[in-house]
């Protein structure tokens, strides 16, 4: 601890430097049990007060990746790692606080308590990302990630691939997926645009003892050159051919005409809705009409009472039928005193 503090104590050009051993490191992406770092000071136990507060949680703070990479600029971090001893006690719940090190390419958090893959947006440039071990349910959180190469999500409880895994992760070469919870083989079939995938872990898993999961892998999956950690032999490449092939083009010939039965709904949903449109307009439009000759009835019925007006020496009294069909007029002589009740009285005006 006496040379952490005597590195904090540096200035902030010498404090900027980080050891070469942190710049540069591959992790393994088949390893399900991670070691510590080589300098196990950095590694020890929180303290009393620390475990009373935390409860067995362990917090990923600045402080802790400033300790364990010595180094005080984040952007120089190029390794990460916060995995935990097997059968800890002192575990990461939750990825945080890791945005400063935008420049980070690998990052091992596995041997974890962690539920979410969540707070990786800055993490642009990150080409290995290792969970294995952990509480995920879903993969998520990753559709920046456009340098991954190698992602580990083994031992965890993963059911369904995302759709734009194999859309937003081109550059994946290394899948590991060792015992989760995944029933399908067509789960993995999303995985076909990835050109560039050469190994992929899926031992353990409810479909690797499925008839033929080999070979229905080797089949739809033609860039991998490993398998569950075996090569794949040119002989089982042509045993994969000869038992899929023909599935493959009844398929394809299933699917066009599916396809076509689409295309055709399509087309009958387009003529229904032009029809309804036509039906629609020709209503507005009878609906326009009779606005229109609402307002020149109702234009020359104002002119005709403006005219009577002016011809009748007395004051007229109109009363306007709701209907707007016919206008009232009762002629009323000067000086004449009459309640509204007793209009009716009146003879209309012609």
């Amino acid at each position: 601890m006496k040379r952490v503090a005597q590195m904090l104590k540096r200035s902030p050009a010498a404090g900027s430097k980080c050891p070469k051993s942190l710049q540069t490191k591959t992790v393994s992406p088949n390893a399900i049990s991670w070691s510590e770092t080589e300098d196990g000071a950095l590694r020890e136990d929180p303290s009393d007060d620390e475990k009373r507060l935390y409860k067995g949680t362990r917090y990923i703070t600045e402080d802790l990746i400033r300790r364990l990479t010595k180094c005080e600029n984040f952007v120089l971090v190029r390794t990460l790692d916060l995995s935990t001893s097997t059968g800890s006690d002192k575990q990461f719940r939750y990825i945080e606080n890791l945005e400063k090190c935008e420049r980070l390419h690998v990052l091992n958090l596995s041997n974890n308590r962690i539920e979410r893959i969540e707070k990786l947006e800055k993490l642009c440039q990150l080409q290995q990302l290792h969970l294995s071990s952990n509480r995920i349910r879903k993969i998520e959180g990753l559709e920046h990630m456009t340098n991954l190469q190698v992602l580990n999500l083994a031992f965890n409880s993963i059911e369904h691939l995302p759709v734009w895994m194999a859309k937003k992760l081109r550059s994946l070469h290394t899948i590991n997926l060792q015992r989760n919870k995944i029933f399908s083989l067509h789960e993995i079939t999303k995985l076909k645009p990835l050109k560039n995938l050469t190994s992929l872990t899926l031992a353990e898993n409810p479909i690797s003892g499925l008839p033929h999961y080999h070979l229905f892998l080797i089949f739809h999956l033609r860039s991998l050159e490993m398998l569950d950690g075996q090569p794949i032999s040119p002989q089982e490449r042509e045993q994969a051919h000869q038992r899929f092939h023909m599935e493959e083009v009844e398929r394809l010939e299933q699917e066009l005409e599916l396809r076509a039965e689409e295309i055709a709904q399509l087309q009958r949903e387009r003529t229904t809705a032009l029809e309804e449109l036509e039906r629609q307009e020709a209503v507005n439009q009878n609906l326009r009409q009779q606005h229109q000759e609402h307002q020149r009835s109702h234009e020359e019925l104002r002119r005709e009472l403006d005219t009577k007006s002016k011809l009748v020496g007395g004051g007229v009294f109109t009363v306007i039928n709701p209907s707007v069909t016919r206008v009232d007029h009762f002629v009323l002589p000067h000086n004449c005193n009459i309640t509204r009740k007793q209009y009716f009285n009146f003879r209309a005006f012609p």
